[in-house]
């Protein structure tokens, strides 16, 4: 069993668009794509190397991120992968969507851009186990910064996108800061 960092969003938050944000915080560069959908000419974000896969569980999937070719992510790999949980039930309260993985200073780094960007809470480590040194730590909670987090047209999904697409990659500086609270070294991510 081992501790892990859990990212809770807010129910509206699409796991394209979680996906999205993850990539480009780790450091792969969004495009901007223009579609025409009844009339109306929009672009939207697309992040290169970020897939979602399903899992046997329907609520539960992968997000994985894989570098362009030739260079790495901010971990220095070439790939990272989360696990994400539509239906995070009773113990994300408020909050519909679960993110989980090691609790390492670069997914809690992650963890606190996400939830900036979304609203939402992060508990930096997190274990089934009874022991006061691994139970439940640091809940920090941030407010949901726009009222819709899933706008399907007009200004505010133009503004949206935008949002997305202005998101500054993690900084070695964040990882950093994010140290002192992990479990883990980013090394001992498995």
């Amino acid at each position: 069993m081992g501790v892990d960092t859990k990212i809770y969003l807010p129910p509206d938050v699409r796991i394209e668009d979680a996906a999205d944000v993850i990539g480009i915080l780790v450091g792969v560069v969004p495009q901007k794509r223009r579609a025409r959908d009844w009339n109306y000419d929009f672009e939207y974000i697309t992040v290169p190397g970020v897939k979602i896969q399903s899992t046997s569980v329907p609520s539960l999937n992968w997000i994985i991120v894989r570098a362009p070719k030739g260079q790495a992510l901010i971990n220095g790999e070439g790939s990272m992968s989360l696990y994400y949980d539509s239906e995070a039930g009773e113990q994300a309260g408020k909050y519909g969507r679960r993110i989980s993985a090691r609790s390492t200073p670069l997914v809690i780094a992650l963890g606190i851009k996400l939830a900036k960007f979304f609203g939402g809470k992060i508990i930096y480590r997190d274990s089934a186990s009874k022991s006061k040194a691994y139970g439940t730590w640091a809940n920090r909670y941030f407010p949901k910064p726009r009222r819709n987090n899933c706008p399907s047209g007009g200004g505010l999904y133009d503004k949206f996108q935008n949002d997305k697409y202005n998101v500054k990659p993690l900084t070695r500086a964040d990882i950093e800061r994010a140290r002192r609270v992990a479990s883990y070294t980013d090394a001992d991510r498995t």
